[in-house]
């Protein structure tokens, strides 16, 4: 005699509702993955920045050292355009900032380029040296 047992298949319906439950379990998931704090660490609010050839290092932190779901970058913004490629590092390089006062903003993006979180904006100055000023403040 063959002890082994068959169970029916469940209904189409329950197949459908446990579906739809591990989805926003998902979505669930990433949206506390996308909703962890980014800050900006340097510059520094409100920080002189001295180079004549316009590079800042820029540097992200990301709350609790959360780790970006795969598909998820970093867009960093200066004066509210892109200044950089997006990409999974927390550090960046500029290059040729003019002059000036600036604002940065990072962007945590999903693979479609949907804004999941924003750092808050910081403003740096770019002191560079000129005829009427070459030795600085």
């Amino acid at each position: 005699m063959d002890a082994r047992l068959f169970f029916p298949a469940p209904p189409a319906r329950v197949l459908a509702m446990l579906r739809l439950v591990a989805g926003l379990l998902l979505c669930a998931s990433l949206a506390v993955a996308s909703a962890a704090g980014l800050t900006i660490t340097s510059p520094a609010p409100k920080e002189t920045i001295h180079d004549n050839s316009g590079d800042v290092n820029v540097v992200l932190s990301v709350e609790d050292g959360a780790v970006l779901p795969p598909g998820y970058r970093i867009r960093l913004l200066l004066d509210g355009e892109p200044a950089a490629p997006d990409n999974s590092r927390t550090r960046f390089q500029l290059s040729g900032v003019d002059r000036g006062n600036h604002e940065l903003q990072a962007l945590i993006v999903d693979e479609d380029g949907r804004v999941l979180t924003r750092s808050a904006p910081v403003t740096f100055y770019m002191w560079q040296a000129s005829r009427l000023n070459p030795r600085g403040p």
